[in-house]
């Protein structure tokens, strides 16, 4: 029986290939869209999973939305929960960025200064040494097992001596591995927090350290209480004292900042903010990605149905003779899910092929190294095919097998109406999935577009930005003075100056200050002189800071024109802004804003200084901008980076990047997503015309003798495809006013992410119907013109 099913099933493809070939294509591309957004979904979702006290482990994320606290606030939570919480704080090591051990050296940018108690919060493995060894020893070093193995090879590591740039050696006591999914990632482990914290115990009023927090019984509600009451005492009621007011009347004029605490179980997903090194994932891209896969694989399904109860209708007489010779309907109903099965097993090859061919373009795209393993994916793949099978397959099937066998025999379909009413429903559908794509596509190109051709403030052209690092001893802007004309001699090279600023990442230094009665915060950047002429910045009033004007580099300032509107000074010119409190500064000059982080955020009021101006701004700079010129830029920077291992450091490597490079960082990711989504919108499209193409042909098929009719009746050829096209047509508009609210919505959702965006573009909407009217009559159109073509003698005397 098998074995003639499987026959007929053969037949039936050799002689229907075109509809085989888009019905598993089109349901195949559906699949792995699914795998594909599963296994991303399924890898976000094991981050920190594997730590025993992820429902009890909270990161404290600081007022104001930053990721550092006070160095008191966890000896305070501690004496007022005692032993129901515990608390270990943390920090970036920046004089182990750099280690030295055997000639050979290690980047190590993810160091991290720890209390001794911070193996009980995060218990990696212990591949060498002990966790108590590590604690006794206040020169020890803890290295994770790759950073390790490239210090010393495949040689044992414990109790070697490894220096760092400045020549402090630390005693290896300590190797352990990372899990693969962590967002707390140490490439080294250092004591020495406890002792920072003594020093710091009483300074409510800096904030720089990370802390967790560790209980098994409090819930968050009450450990953010009890965080935001020690704030409130600690130091709004002594500000408030400072100014003469009451605690209620100093909270009213200055809003108190909010903590929040993300817990670590859930960290990597919901945490809108964390100082963890990998990081939070885009929560939002990922709901995305996998709400527009299922959309896609329904499209595929509905897609299929179509096709599918198409080709079984073309098989009705042969169910009506088999029916007659006595088969009984299940029979029938197993033969059709039978050859069900072959073809969503054949669906399912071919959806797995897809999938593992489009795998590293979807990495690339995430930035991610997802692998498909079958057999690592079973509980992911067996669902799936089961859906697909029940939902495409038997449902189908068993509805088939129920039509009479008088009109089986004569060929017609019961409730033909019905039947009719259901597939057109599923076209319409699909319009308006299409719809959907074809617009959110449109506008996701119209706002990258915006991003990329915005007028950022400045130039980036021919300006490269290198790292700069130095022995922590080392004062770092008057070692820059040391050098700075030297590499000015260097050929090509136009201008050179210093900041605080990274552009494509921000200012990360940031004070307030009062202007007048309001106080403003502000992000600091501290240069040398004349950056604005290096970066082409705009100065709107005044001018720019001068080497010439000994008062540049003691007490005047530039400002932007967020500061500018947060004053709300239109004459802010030569008044003062007084500064953390005393020192006064006199503002210079208006700069036209310019875009440091990317356009998702407002640029916020900047305060440009000379680094001299203040006086430990200048341990803050990090970065040397350098302008060259455009002829032969290979051979300058060549010539810089020869420069910089002879006069600035060897020991860095010379890590440099061009600025228009990096600020289209800040836009990278959009413009996957808009190539991602024009992607799956040909694809929707495409798999929408498959299913008009199939029912525009059944349907027009079967009103041949109709046609023939007309045609015998004098009916002529445009009369005819008015008739034939009407209905799609309807399909195609009814589908897109499905489309609009839902695309509306969401594509407001989106744009409303960034700060500077576009309007909501009304000419997606038109353009997206045009087109797709235009290429659903062209279907359409080209099949009704092929009937108004037959012989209608063919089919008037058809039996």
């Amino acid at each position: 029986m098998l074995k003639n099913w499987f026959k007929i099933f053969l037949y039936n493809t050799r002689h229907n290939l075109l509809y085989f070939l888009l019905t598993v294509f089109g349901l195949g591309i559906g699949i792995s869209a699914v795998v594909l957004s599963s296994l991303y979904w399924i890898e976000e979702h094991q981050y920190d999973q594997w730590n025993p006290y992820k429902d009890e482990i909270y990161e404290v994320v600081g007022g104001g939305g930053g990721i550092t606290v006070q160095a008191p606030l966890g000896p305070a939570l501690k004496d007022h929960f005692g032993d129901r919480l515990d608390y270990s704080y943390w920090e970036n090591d920046q004089q182990l960025d750099l280690l030295f051990a055997d000639d050979r050296r290690l980047d190590n940018e993810n160091g991290i200064r720890v209390q001794t108690n911070f193996f009980d919060f995060f218990p990696f493995e212990i591949i060498e040494g002990s966790v108590q060894d590590f604690i006794n020893n206040p020169n020890a070093i803890a290295l994770e097992q790759q950073e390790a193995s490239k210090l010393f090879k495949d040689k044992p590591a414990i109790n070697k001596i490894i220096a760092n740039k400045d020549t402090i050696t630390s005693v290896v006591k300590l190797v352990y591995k990372l899990p693969k999914y962590t967002t707390l990632s140490p490439s080294s482990i250092r004591l020495g927090m406890d002792n920072v914290l003594a020093e710091k115990s009483s300074e409510w009023n800096w904030s720089t350290y990370g802390l967790l927090l560790k209980s098994d019984v409090l819930s968050k509600s009450e450990m953010l209480n009890e965080i935001e009451a020690l704030e409130t005492k600690n130091t709004y009621a002594i500000y408030a004292k400072d100014e003469g007011l009451t605690l209620e009347e100093y909270l009213e004029k200055n809003s108190p900042a909010k903590y929040d605490l993300n817990k670590l179980s859930t960290l990597r997903l919901e945490a809108k903010i964390t100082g963890f090194h990998l990081g939070h994932a885009n929560y939002k891209f990922l709901v995305v990605n996998v709400a527009v896969s299922l959309l896609i694989l329904l499209v595929s399904i509905m897609n299929y149905i179509n096709l599918t109860t198409a080709q079984q209708i073309k098989r009705i007489k042969e169910m009506g003779i088999r029916l007659s010779n006595g088969a009984d309907r299940k029979s029938i109903s197993a033969q059709f899910i039978f050859e069900s099965f072959l073809v969503i097993s054949c669906v399912f090859l071919i959806g797995l092929t897809i999938s593992e061919l489009s795998l590293p373009a979807y990495n690339d795209l995430l930035t991610k190294n997802l692998s498909l393993n079958i057999f690592s994916s079973f509980k992911l793949l067996v669902p799936l095919f089961l859906s697909v099978f029940i939902i495409s397959g038997i449902l189908p099937s068993i509805y088939f097998a129920k039509y009479s066998l008088l009109n089986a025999l004569k060929g017609q379909v019961s409730s033909s109406k019905k039947n009719s009413w259901f597939r057109k429903s599923i076209l319409t559908v699909q319009f308006a999935i299409s719809f959907l794509f074809v617009i959110c596509g449109y506008i996701i190109y119209q706002q990258v577009d915006y991003m990329i051709t915005k007028d950022l403030g400045f130039s980036g052209a021919q300006v490269i930005d290198v790292k700069y690092k130095v022995a922590s001893n080392k004062d770092k802007y008057q070692f820059y003075e040391s050098f700075k004309n030297d590499l000015l001699k260097t050929p090509g090279v136009l201008d050179v100056n210093i900041s605080t600023m990274n552009i494509g990442s921000g200012i990360y230094i940031s004070t307030s200050g009062k202007y007048g009665e309001k106080d403003i915060a502000v992000s600091n950047l501290a240069t040398d002189f004349a950056i604005d002429k290096l970066l082409d910045f705009k100065i709107l009033e005044g001018r720019g800071l001068d080497a010439k004007i000994t008062s540049d580099s003691v007490e005047n300032v530039l400002v932007n024109e967020a500061f500018v509107k947060k004053a709300n000074d239109s004459t802010i010119l030569n008044k003062t802004f007084v500064w953390n409190g005393d020192q006064q500064f006199k503002i210079v000059g208006v700069v036209k804003d310019f875009y440091v982080s990317g356009l998702e955020r407002k640029v916020s009021p900047i305060l440009i200084s000379h680094v001299k101006t203040i006086a430990w701004m200048g341990n803050f700079v990090n970065t040397i901008h350098i302008k060259i010129s455009e002829d032969d830029m290979e051979k300058t920077i060549s010539s810089i980076e020869e420069f910089w291992k002879s006069r600035v450091d060897k020991t860095y490597p010379f890590d440099y990047e061009f600025v228009d490079k990096k600020f289209a960082k800040t836009y990278g990711d959009f413009v996957k997503q808009r190539n991602l989504f024009a992607t799956l919108s040909l694809v929707v499209v495409c798999i929408a015309l498959f299913g008009l193409f199939a029912l525009a042909s059944f349907t027009i098929e079967r009103r041949y003798k109709e046609i023939s009719i007309r045609k015998v009746l004098g009916a002529e050829a445009p009369s005819l495809l008015r008739s034939l096209s009407k209905e799609y047509i309807l399909m195609c508009i009814i589908g897109f006013l499905l489309a609009i609210i839902p695309a509306y919505y969401f594509m407001q959702d989106w744009l409303n992410n960034f700060a500077y965006r576009i309007d909501m573009p009304i000419n997606a909407f038109v353009i997206s119907f045009v087109t797709l009217l235009i290429l659903t009559l062209s279907v359409v159109l080209s099949k009704a013109y092929r009937a108004t073509k037959i012989n209608a003698l063919t089919y008037l005397k058809y039996e």
